[in-house]
């Protein structure tokens, strides 16, 4: 018995390199979905900033929009990407935050440099507020639900080799829905299989600025040099953790 489909080579359209002026469909909605991804291309202006939500030694965190997927993200700036060290903090910081996968550590989206040459990632806004400010509010039972939450993301990070090591409530931050988010890895340590630094890897130190979702921190703040520009950002107004000891006998 014959195969009543059509020869595959038949169907198959022409090679296309994908890109903002070439896509798979035609007419209006061609140009509609050209013009949508023109906004993510080098020279666009991707993410809007809004408002200033916390600044940091090592950085600094906006609310923006994303302008091609219509959402809002929280956008964090290096201060100084100028000082080799706070620049490797800072990617440190992207690297391990968007290495974890778990629901208690912030999800990163994207990591650019904007047109004065800082780099930047966005992340998931967190609309809510860190843990710090209530722990008064709450009752014993609500805080061994956050702290539970909390042991869960770091028990991941562990898993992957990370240690926080900044690990403190002003770190933390509860959602208006209930969500319990670790943020500001930018102290991490990465740790090899052994459990020492990798090869290569200095250890980081110092402040890495506010949680995504604002918040208060020592202030910082400096222009960028040495990395790509590119101009993907407009302005408006608007110790590892410790072994068990064995039992006694």
């Amino acid at each position: 018995m014959g195969d009543p489909r059509e020869p595959l080579e038949e169907t198959r359209p022409a090679p296309t390199e994908l890109g903002p002026d070439s896509v798979l469909i035609s007419g209006e909605s061609a140009q509609v979905v050209r013009n949508v991804l023109a906004k993510s291309a080098p020279g666009g202006e991707r993410y809007r900033l809004l408002e200033l939500l916390g600044r940091g030694a090592m950085g600094e965190v906006y609310l923006a929009v994303d302008t091609v997927l219509g959402r809002e993200v929280a956008v964090k700036f290096a201060s100084d990407p100028r000082r080799a060290d706070l620049a490797l903090r800072f990617l440190t910081e992207v690297q391990v935050t968007g290495g974890l996968d778990h629901p208690g550590v912030v999800r990163v989206h994207d990591f650019d440099v904007d047109r004065e040459g800082r780099p930047f990632f966005t992340m998931k806004r967190i609309r809510g507020e860190p843990w710090s400010e209530l722990l008064q509010k709450q009752s014993l039972q609500d805080r061994l639900e956050v702290f539970q939450r909390v042991a869960e993301a770091v028990a991941h990070a562990h898993s992957r080799g990370v240690l926080h090591r900044d690990l403190k409530p002003a770190n933390v931050l509860v959602g208006e829905y209930g969500e319990v988010v670790v943020a500001d890895w930018g102290l991490a340590k990465i740790l090899d299989k052994a459990g020492g630094l990798p090869p290569g890897r200095q250890d980081g130190a110092g402040g890495s600025g506010p949680p995504a979702g604002g918040g208060e921190a020592p202030a910082g703040r400096s222009g960028g040099q040495g990395w790509p520009a590119r101009r993907s950002v407009s302005r408006s107004r608007r110790g590892a953790p410790r072994r068990a000891r064995p039992a006694p006998p």
